[in-house]
C-alpha cells in the first residue's frame, strides 16, 4: 500500500484496510483470512477537511450508538460541505472497523433512478447479475437487498436525497446497519434523522482562512487581508473557499505579484466568484448535476433554485435586497418586501435557503444573497426596491414617534436598533440607484426620521453624511422635505459642536421654510441657531436670534416654544453675568413646564427639553447662587433622572459634570475627581468634543488640588487644542486660565500673572462675565502669585499680558506645559 492514508494499524482481529479495483474493502485478518465486503463511496478529496473535528467526532457517537436502526442526517445550505463530511466518515477507519461489512452509498440527486442504485447495491452485495435482471421492479430489488444484508453491519449512505418516497426504497430495516443521509431538504432530514437533523455550518473565519492557506499558501502570505476579505466575502461557504483557493493555486504557480493582484481583482466580482468551477469525474460528479457539468457555486446553488415553484423563487430574489447574514431582518419586513405568505419563508428555510435566526427573524446566507441578486431583473428590481424603502420609511417613522412616548420609548430604540443594518441598506441604495420623485421624498424621509437615533447612539456625523449625499443626489423633492432635512443636518451639526456648519445649515433651511410662509418652523430654526451661537461663545447674537424667535412664538402663542427661548435666554444672561435676569428666565420656563407636567401633556422630547432646563438652573446656581446647593443638588438629581429615564446619555454625562463642579465647590475633591471621569469617559464615548473639554477643565482642577501637576496639565492641554480646534474664545479662555492656575501651583507667579491679565482682557473682548464662583477663584491665585512678587514687577507682567495676542497666550501656555 503506497498510499500513507491507508497504512496497517490493528483494530482487534483485523490488520488494515486495502482499497481494491472494484469498489471494495479487502480486511486482512491476523491469521491469514481475507474478506472482502463491499466499499461504494465517491473517492476522497485531495484536501483534509478544516474545522470539522468536532462534528465529525459527534456523528461518529451518534453512528456507533446502536439500537435497531442508528439514524442520522446531515442538512444545510448548497456547498456546506454534507457530501465531504459523509465521505470522511465512509474512510474512518474507526467507521470501517464499526461497520465490518462495508460501505454502501447511492447519490439521489434531484431526479433519481432507485431501481439503478439498488442494482448497484444487489451486485455489490454479490447477488447474481442474472437474478438481479429478474427483479424488475423496486420493491422486489428492496426485499431481495434487505436478505442479502441480513443481520451485516454496514454503513448506508443517501446522499442528496431530495424526495422522501425515493430515499425511503432505500430503508430496509435491517438491525445491525445505521444511515448517513445528507440533504438540502429538512423534511427527508426529519424523515431518517432518529433526534433532531444535524446541521452543517460554515466555516469560521479562522478555520476559513485555515481552509484557504491550504490551497494557496502563497497568497496568504502576500495578501492577508484580501485572504480574510475573501473569506468574509462567502461567508466561510467551504465549496466557495475550495473553488477559490484552487483558482488562486492555478494563478500563483509562478509567483507573478501582477497575476495575482488581477486574479484578486476578479474575485471581487460577484459573478465571477459564482462562476468559478471545477471539471468533476464520473465518481464523483455531484447526483444532481447533469453529466459533463462542472461543479460551480453558481451549478450548486441552482440546483435548489429550480426545485422551487414560481412564488418561492419570487421570494428569494426579492430578499437578496436584504443585507445578508449576519444581518438579521423580521418576517413581518420579509412580507413586506417579498409580498408572499409566512408559508412561503418556511419553505425557503426548510429548502435551507434560508436561515432562520430566532422569533419571527431570518438571515440569508452571503453566497445565496449574491446568486439571487443575480436573478432580479431591472423591472422586478425597482418594484422590490420601492416596497423595501417604503417599509422602512414607515417603520423608521413610527419609531421616531415611539421615541417621545413613555414607555414607548424602549420599544422604539430597540427596534431602530435591531433593524439599523437594513435601514442602512436602504439609504446605500436610494444613493446607488437613479431615484423617482416619490423614491427620492421616501430616502430623505427614511434619513430625517432617524435623526434622533443618530444624535443618542453618537453617530451625528454618519446621519449628516447621509442627509448631505440624499440632498445632493435629488433635486426633485419637496421643498418642505429639502428644508426639513436640512434642519436635521444643522441639528446634527450642532451636537457635534461644529458651529459654522450648523449655522450654514440652519440659514438654508430657515430661508426655505420663510419662502414658504411657515413662521413657526422659522421661529425654531432662529431657536437652533441661538442656541448654536450661544454654544460657540457668540452671546449677543444668540441673544438676537432669541428675542426674534420669542417674538413669532408669542404671535402663535406657543408656550413651549416660549419656554425653550426663555431658558435658553437665560442660559445667555448667566454668561453676561445677569444672574437674576438669568434666573428669572429660567423660572419662566420652568413654570411653564411644570403645567404641562401637571396635566401629564408632555411627551418625552418636552421631558427631555424640561431636564435640560433643569440642568442650566443648576448652572445658575452654581455659579452666583452657591448658598443654595441644595437647591442645585435636587434639580440636578431631577435631571438626571429624567436624563436616564430617557436613555439620554448627553445629559447625563452633563449632569455628571455639574455633579463634579458642585463636589469641587463643596471642597470635595475626591467626589469631584470621580464625578469629573465619569463625565470625561462618557463625552468621549459619545465623540461629544464640548464636552470633552468642559470635564477636562474640571478634572484639571481636582489633580492640581492634588499637586499632580503632570496629570493637570495634560488636562488643560487636551482643553486648549479643542477649543482652539473650535475656535470657542470662553472656552480658550479658561483653558488659559488653568495654565495659569498651575503656574501659580509651580511657583512662577510672573508667568501666572501674564495669563491671568491676558484671560480678562480676553473676556473683556467678547463681554464674557466670570461667574462670581470663578471670580473669587480667580483673585484667589492671582493674590497667591502677587505675593511672591514685588508691586513692579506685577505691574509689568500685569501690562505685558494685556497687550499680548491670543496666539502668544497659547503660546506662553504651551512653553509653560514643555
Amino acid at each position: 500500500m503506497d498510499n500513507p492514508k491507508y497504512e496497517s494499524h490493528f483494530y482487534g482481529s483485523v490488520q488494515g484496510v486495502v482499497i481494491g479495483d472494484n469498489q471494495t474493502v479487502t480486511f486482512n485478518f491476523q491469521n491469514g483470512e481475507q474478506r472482502i465486503v463491499p466499499f461504494l463511496a465517491p473517492p476522497q478529496t485531495r484536501y483534509e477537511l478544516v474545522g470539522r473535528d468536532e462534528l465529525l467526532r459527534d456523528l461518529k457517537q451518534r453512528l456507533f450508538a446502536g439500537g435497531s436502526l442508528a439514524l442520522s442526517a446531515l442538512k444545510g445550505l448548497p456547498g456546506v460541505g454534507k457530501t465531504a463530511l459523509a465521505i470522511e466518515l465512509a474512510y474512518d477507519r474507526e467507521v470501517l472497523k464499526h461497520f465490518h461489512d462495508g460501505v454502501l452509498w447511492a447519490g439521489l440527486g434531484r431526479q433519481p433512478d432507485v431501481l439503478s442504485h439498488l442494482g448497484a447495491w444487489a451486485m455489490a452485495l454479490d447477488i447474481p447479475k442474472g437474478e438481479i435482471a429478474k427483479l424488475t421492479s423496486i420493491e422486489k430489488r428492496a426485499k431481495e437487498i434487505q436478505n442479502a444484508i441480513g443481520t451485516r453491519r454496514m454503513l448506508l449512505v443517501l446522499d442528496d436525497a431530495w424526495q422522501i418516497e425515493a430515499a425511503k426504497e432505500f430503508k430496509f430495516g435491517t438491525p445491525n446497519c445505521a444511515y448517513l443521509v445528507t440533504t438540502r431538504l429538512l423534511e427527508v432530514a426529519l424523515e431518517f434523522a432518529s433526534e433532531r437533523p444535524t446541521q452543517v455550518p460554515e466555516l469560521s473565519e479562522e478555520d476559513g482562512l485555515k481552509l484557504l492557506t491550504r490551497l494557496a499558501p502563497s497568497v496568504i502570505e502576500a495578501e492577508p487581508d484580501e485572504a480574510k476579505a475573501l473569506v468574509k466575502t462567502v461567508g466561510g461557504l467551504p465549496l466557495a473557499l475550495i473553488l477559490i483557493g484552487k483558482y488562486l493555486q492555478k494563478e500563483t504557480h509562478d509567483r507573478q505579484p501582477r497575476r495575482l493582484q488581477k486574479a484578486l481583482v476578479r474575485l471581487r466580482d460577484t459573478e465571477n466568484r459564482l462562476r468559478l468551477e471545477e471539471i468533476q469525474g464520473t465518481l464523483e460528479r455531484h447526483p444532481s448535476l447533469p453529466v459533463g457539468t462542472p461543479l460551480s457555486l453558481l451549478a450548486a446553488i441552482e440546483i435548489s433554485y429550480e426545485a422551487l415553484d414560481d412564488v418561492s423563487s419570487l421570494a428569494l430574489r426579492s430578499l437578496s435586497v436584504f443585507p445578508p447574514k449576519p444581518n438579521t431582518f423580521s418576517e413581518e419586513a420579509a412580507q413586506a418586501v417579498s409580498t408572499v405568505p409566512d408559508e412561503t419563508l418556511y419553505k425557503l428555510t426548510d429548502y435551507g435557503l434560508l436561515e432562520s435566526s430566532g422569533p419571527e427573524r431570518y438571515m440569508l446566507h452571503q453566497v445565496i444573497s449574491d446568486y439571487a441578486r443575480m436573478q432580479l431583473g431591472e423591472m422586478e428590481k425597482r418594484d422590490v426596491f420601492q416596497r423595501y424603502l417604503r417599509y422602512f420609511v414607515e417603520l423608521a417613522e413610527i419609531m421616531e414617534s415611539k421615541l417621545q412616548e413613555e414607555p414607548q420609548r424602549l420599544e422604539g430604540l430597540g427596534q431602530l436598533e435591531k433593524e439599523y443594518e437594513n435601514l442602512r441598506a436602504a439609504l446605500r441604495w436610494s444613493l446607488e440607484r437613479n431615484l423617482n420623485n416619490e423614491e427620492a421624498e421616501m430616502a430623505l424621509r427614511l434619513a430625517s426620521a432617524l435623526e434622533e437615533f443618530w444624535l443618542l447612539h453618537g453617530q451625528a456625523q454618519e446621519g449628516c453624511d447621509w442627509l448631505k449625499k440624499l440632498l445632493e443626489k435629488n433635486n426633485i423633492v419637496s421643498q418642505t422635505l429639502r428644508a426639513k432635512a436640512l434642519l436635521r443636518i444643522g441639528n446634527l451639526y450642532r451636537f457635534q459642536d461644529k458651529h459654522n456648519e450648523s449655522q450654514e445649515y440652519y440659514q438654508q433651511s430657515g430661508d426655505l421654510y420663510g419662502s414658504l410662509g411657515e413662521n413657526e418652523q422659522k421661529a425654531w430654526i432662529l431657536f437652533y441657531r441661538g442656541l448654536s451661537e450661544a454654544d460657540y461663545g457668540e452671546d449677543l447674537k444668540a441673544l438676537k436670534r432669541y428675542e426674534e424667535a420669542l417674538e413669532l412664538f408669542d404671535n402663535s402663542n406657543n408656550q413651549k416654544g416660549i419656554a425653550s427661548v426663555s431658558h435658553n435666554i437665560g442660559r445667555v444672561k448667566l454668561n453676561q453675568g445677569e444672574y437674576d435676569a438669568a434666573r428669572e428666565y429660567t423660572d419662566k420656563s420652568l413654570s411653564i413646564y411644570c403645567v404641562y407636567r401637571n396635566f401629564k401633556q408632555l411627551t418625552l422630547k418636552d421631558e427631555e427639553e424640561y431636564a435640560w432646563i433643569l440642568h442650566n438652573s443648576v448652572r445658575i446656581y452654581v455659579s452666583a447662587y452657591p448658598q443654595e446647593v441644595n437647591k442645585a443638588k435636587q434639580e440636578n438629581n431631577e435631571g438626571f433622572v429624567l436624563f436616564y429615564k430617557l436613555k439620554n446619555e448627553h445629559g447625563i454625562a452633563w449632569s455628571f459634570f455639574n455633579q463634579a463642579i458642585l463636589k469641587l465647590n463643596q471642597g470635595k475633591n475626591k467626589a469631584a475627581y470621580l464625578f469629573s471621569k465619569k463625565a470625561l469617559a462618557l463625552f468621549r464615548r459619545l465623540n461629544n468634543i464640548g464636552g470633552v473639554a468642559w470635564a477636562n477643565q474640571v478634572l484639571g482642577r481636582t489633580y492640581l488640588r492634588e499637586r499632580r501637576y503632570e496629570k493637570s496639565r495634560e488636562c488643560y492641554q487636551e482643553k486648549l487644542k479643542i477649543q482652539q480646534d473650535l475656535n470657542n474664545l470662553i472656552g480658550i479662555s479658561y483653558a488659559i486660565e488653568g495654565f495659569a492656575r498651575l503656574a501659580v501651583e509651580q511657583g512662577k507667579p510672573t508667568l501666572a500673572i501674564r495669563l491671568f491679565s491676558n484671560v480678562e482682557a480676553l473676556r473683556e473682548g467678547i463681554s464674557y462675565s466670570l461667574p462670581p464662583s470663578d471670580c473669587a477663584d480667580c483673585e484667589q491665585s492671582i493674590a497667591k502669585a502677587k505675593a511672591q512678587i514685588d508691586e513692579d514687577t506685577f505691574e509689568a507682567a500685569w501690562t505685558v499680558g494685556r497687550e499680548m495676542s491670543i496666539e502668544q497666550a497659547i503660546q506662553e501656555a504651551h512653553g509653560e506645559s514643555r
